[in-house]
């Protein structure tokens, strides 16, 4: 764990940032965690928000191979629609070992 962020710091990160981010990825994950990265992005976002001043929530990301970013719109590509979307309209998914990203239901 020396000279890793880990969970505690992402958080800590996200609580003491002045301006709230539109979204936040999250890479470099350790093998061990492979199968659960969206898990831990989602106690990353969950917990950060809890205790936000801010009254907007923060979205993080696992990232992986197949993120795309269109920039400087914050579009992300979506592996269902074949398309750029509004951030704010996708979600990560672990699928087969691999993160996705697909469209909210």
């Amino acid at each position: 764990m020396h000279n890793h962020l880990t969970n505690v710091g992402c958080i800590e990160l996200l609580q003491r940032v002045q301006t709230a981010p539109r979204f936040v990825v999250v890479s470099e994950f350790g093998e061990e965690l492979r199968s659960n990265r969206v898990n831990v992005c989602t106690l990353i976002e969950t917990v950060a928000n809890r205790f936000s001043t801010q009254n907007m929530r923060v979205p993080v990301f696992a990232g992986d191979v197949g993120l795309k970013i269109k920039i400087p719109d914050l579009k992300i590509f979506c592996a269902e629609t074949g398309r750029f979307e509004d951030y704010t309209e996708i979600v990560d998914k672990e699928i087969r070992g691999n993160v996705e990203y697909v469209k909210k239901k």
